[in-house]
């Protein structure tokens, strides 16, 4: 008999499981994870073992099934490196199966701190302090992967560098007003963010593995040291200059507490700011503190553009109009952090 009610067609996918040597015998302790809207996260035990599958929700589209097979290569590529990862037990590229392409990893023990903080944790800030330091090492770790060896971009080819991106992102934007009932003052002054960033742009750019949604909600910590067990989710990841990862998890940062952002499950005093999480990065890479900044802005207009896009397709109806409000808030204090830092990269040209 196979298990039911996790949206996954299991008399279809066992077989498959059977094949590819994803242990063998009843499938048992199946559970739906949480953390994600786009695609479907399941957790199993056979044989012992805990796995998960990772898959577009259904009825997703062609592109959903590519980015799977993307992530799943990009994984592959991860095995032999020193990114805490999820190891990847086996994938499906074609959609003969499930409908979509999927993959299965073995599963990670451990917590994210936006859903759960233990009592011991809670109680130790110099252990805090450690989860959040913890968090840039591993951000770290991304610099030494070759992206030529993850796939990610063919060698010779240049990928699209910040000017073009900033540019796509305007655009981005501007469709957002064809959209009836919505007006670009629904975020007021991000057109001034775009163009300070235009103007202080960096002359220099890397081009390495970036993870490209790189904030607390994306890793999973242990219990025995507070450490990073895996960097999940890598759907977004992709070549280019990896301070835009520091950007983003400056610009998502839980403290200080602003009521529009996610924090985490129980307050965490002890955390590291964000000029000591600057500080760590520096001491380690010697990245540029001007370079730094200008990307912390950049992310928070990039992930204003990407939030506000939900809350426009909410208001079209394609999506929870209450959790599209709550991204537009999201959003609002995103191009406050822009504006702040921006004004203040205008000042010293």
């Amino acid at each position: 008999m196979h298990p039911s009610g996790s949206k996954v067609d299991w008399s279809a996918l066992t077989p498959w499981l059977d094949a590819h040597s994803v242990g063998h015998g009843p499938i048992e302790d199946v559970r739906t994870l949480g953390g994600g809207t786009q695609n479907l996260l399941v957790r199993f035990q056979r044989s012992n073992t805990s796995y998960v599958l990772r898959c577009p929700a259904p009825g997703a589209g062609p592109r959903a099934s590519a980015a799977m097979r993307r992530e799943a290569a990009l994984l592959s590529a991860l095995r032999d490196t020193q990114v805490p990862h999820a190891e990847l037990v086996a994938s499906c590229d074609t959609e003969e199966v499930l409908g979509r392409a999927f993959y299965i990893a073995l599963a990670v023990d451990g917590f994210s701190p936006r859903f759960e903080v233990s009592d011991a944790l809670a109680a130790d800030p110099e252990e805090q302090r450690k989860l959040g330091l913890a968090m840039v090492d591993a951000l770290i770790t991304l610099r030494d992967v070759d992206p030529v060896a993850c796939g990610l971009v063919r060698k010779g080819r240049i990928p699209t560098g910040v000017p073009g991106q900033l540019g796509r992102l305007r655009a981005v934007f501007a469709d957002y007003g064809l959209v009836e009932g919505w007006s670009p003052a629904e975020l007021d002054g991000i057109e001034a963010i775009a163009d300070r960033l235009e103007q202080t742009m960096p002359e220099d750019q890397e081009f390495l593995l970036t993870h490209g949604d790189f904030h607390m909600g994306n890793l999973i910590f242990n219990e025995r040291d507070h450490g990073v067990e895996a960097i999940i989710d890598w759907e977004l990841a992709r070549v280019g200059d990896p301070l835009l990862d520091l950007g983003h998890m400056l610009c998502s940062w839980p403290i200080p507490p602003d009521p529009r952002f996610d924090g985490t499950a129980r307050p965490m005093p002890g955390l590291p700011t964000r000029a000591e999480i600057i500080t760590h990065y520096r001491d380690r890479t010697f990245a540029d503190e001007g370079r730094i900044e200008w990307y912390h802005a950049y992310a928070s207009y990039r992930l204003a553009v990407l939030l506000e896009g939900s809350h426009v397709r909410a208001m079209q109806g394609r999506g929870d109009i209450e959790v599209g409000r709550s991204l537009h808030r999201k959003a609002q204090a995103l191009v406050e952090q822009g504006h702040a830092i921006t004004a203040e990269l205008s000042k010293r040209r």
